[in-house]
């Protein structure tokens, strides 16, 4: 007798084998895409470290993290100069860009400048040019930037518009010090916590005495988490939005910390009141209450870790299970573990690299 039709029985076996099939083929499909990412995510960083060097080339140094006139104090004030990203524009064929910000903003401070004598990045002339997505700033893995996710004011005089972005420029393991003339600060004349670029000072390639192969340029950050969150803002020289500082002590050290007040960034308070410290502490973008920007640690929404470049131009994923100081204070360089060495440029000590890449 000829069959017209499957059995209940065979549509239930086919049924079953097809979601068997799919469930197998999502995961390696999503793999296959965080792949993809994270190869986009190298290549721009490893972009960001060609750039540096050719403005290490032109200048003799690297550029200064951030800058302010001397007489700010750099945890709290709205006139910010040009940051290391803003600096290396033209060194990333991005000279349109550039050449959007005002060019009074463009003059690095002196010890005598003031900020009435300059115009700051957060200028209503600098609107255009701060609010300009930059691709190679952009890590697809970190969902946020599918939106152009821009902040609004964090503090009340705070301008608007800043534009997203992923890198951040390796400062110091030291908490960010309340004073505009960086080179004086503790933070970076003590050679166990200085790391490459700091507040209106940087280092040349010389001066980085543990070697550029075992020295952190430029590491991941995260984008904010809301309008109000500064975090990862290309354009803005904070420690948040585009530079490390203090990731080698208290409750914030090593990449990716789950502590609930890890970073110290400005108006971390609405942050918390909005969306809760339960919610930021699962993201690992836990936040202190405070109102100043002077602690910031890596991030990434990648599994396990996160890209960073060496001053020898090379990109190494670091696991977020490095070895880091479990303490509070790094009170001597015998107080650095694997993190922090990676971090600071001078304490004399070189490292292996199956002690920290995470590819090795």
């Amino acid at each position: 007798m000829n069959r017209k039709a499957f059995t209940l029985v065979e549509l239930l076996v086919v049924i079953a084998i097809i979601g068997i099939l799919i469930g197998m083929l999502v995961p390696a499909v999503q793999s296959a895409r965080e792949s993809s990412r994270r190869a986009t995510c190298m290549n721009n960083i490893k972009q960001l470290g060609i750039g540096l060097t050719a403005y290490h080339t032109a200048n003799g140094k690297f550029p200064p993290a951030m800058t302010l006139p001397f007489s700010e104090n750099p945890n709290y004030t709205y006139n910010w100069g040009p940051n290391w990203v803003i600096l290396i524009l033209p060194y990333l064929d991005a000279n349109p860009l550039y050449n959007k910000f005002n060019p009074v903003s463009l003059t690095l401070p002196l010890p005598t400048t003031t900020a009435s004598s300059m115009v700051p990045i957060s200028d209503s002339t600098n609107l255009v040019a701060r609010s300009t997505t930059l691709s190679v700033m952009l890590c697809p893995t970190d969902i946020w930037n599918k939106n152009a996710y821009q902040p609004g004011p964090t503090r009340p005089n705070d301008a608007p518009n800043w534009a997203r972005g992923n890198y951040a420029a390796n400062g110091s393991v030291q908490q960010l010090a309340g004073n505009g003339d960086g080179m004086q600060d503790y933070d970076w004349t003590t050679i166990y916590y200085r790391g490459v670029m700091g507040c209106n000072t940087s280092l040349s390639l010389d001066q980085v005495k543990d070697g550029a192969s075992c020295t952190i340029l430029v590491a991941e950050i995260r984008a904010g988490l809301s309008p109000s969150d500064n975090r990862g803002v290309w354009a803005m020289g904070a420690v948040g939005p585009s530079a490390l500082w203090g990731d080698g002590v208290t409750d914030d050290q090593g990449p990716d910390n789950p502590m609930e007040y890890a970073d110290d960034v400005a108006d971390c308070d609405n942050l918390t009141n909005s969306l809760g410290n339960t919610f930021l502490t699962q993201e690992r973008m836990g936040c202190y209450s405070g109102n100043g920007n002077d602690q910031a640690t890596a991030r990434s929404r990648h599994l396990g870790g996160v890209n960073s470049v060496f001053c020898d131009g090379s990109v190494h994923f670091i696991s977020d299970f490095i070895d880091s100081n479990p303490g509070w204070s790094i009170n001597s360089a015998a107080d650095l573990h694997v993190w922090e060495k990676l971090l600071v440029s001078s304490d004399g000590m070189l490292l292996d690299p199956s002690m920290w890449d995470a590819t090795h």
